[in-house]
């Protein structure tokens, strides 16, 4: 395995294979290795884990501005994708728009992926923004939630 950095990145790019794109057997075998490392060195584990820690704490303003960052631009993507205004009556500020689902369900839906907000986005955006699903400010999505109609929709 190369040394240096630059050689280190082009063996990498190379050579690296992400979780995802592996098989389930070779996850498999992944997973018994590594249960196996940490069986086997402990110590190594914790002390990795107490540095990662400590990255963490020195880094957590700026971890929570790159994940505040990262959920608006998944928020943005999906409701670009959906047409990125209101579809009831055409407000177009992202700070007031959410994600309805159109037949209704969004309840056990959330329940379903554990969560909503950015969680139904990152939902959204791995399922290929799947039909069902329609842009609506706050308002009219809980009009339609609480009277199963909007009044600009009558």
């Amino acid at each position: 395995m190369p040394r240096n950095n630059e050689n280190l990145k082009k063996w990498k790019r190379e050579h690296y294979v992400s979780y995802s794109e592996l098989s389930e057997e070779d996850k498999e075998k992944r997973r018994v290795i590594v249960r196996r490392y940490r069986t086997n060195h402990p110590e190594r584990v914790k002390q990795s884990s107490q540095k990662s820690e400590t990255k963490r704490v020195r880094n957590k303003e700026l971890t929570n501005k790159t994940a505040a960052a990262l959920r608006l631009k998944k928020k943005l993507m999906v409701l670009d994708r959906y047409g990125g205004k209101c579809k009831c009556c055409g407000e177009k500020d992202f700070h007031f728009l959410s994600i309805d689902h159109i037949d209704g369900g969004g309840n056990q839906h959330r329940k379903a992926i554990h969560g909503g907000g950015v969680v139904l986005y990152a939902w959204l955006i791995r399922n290929k923004f799947p039909g069902g699903y329609q842009v609506l400010c706050f308002n009219c999505n809980l009009a339609k939630g609480i009277y199963g109609v909007c009044p600009h929709g009558r």
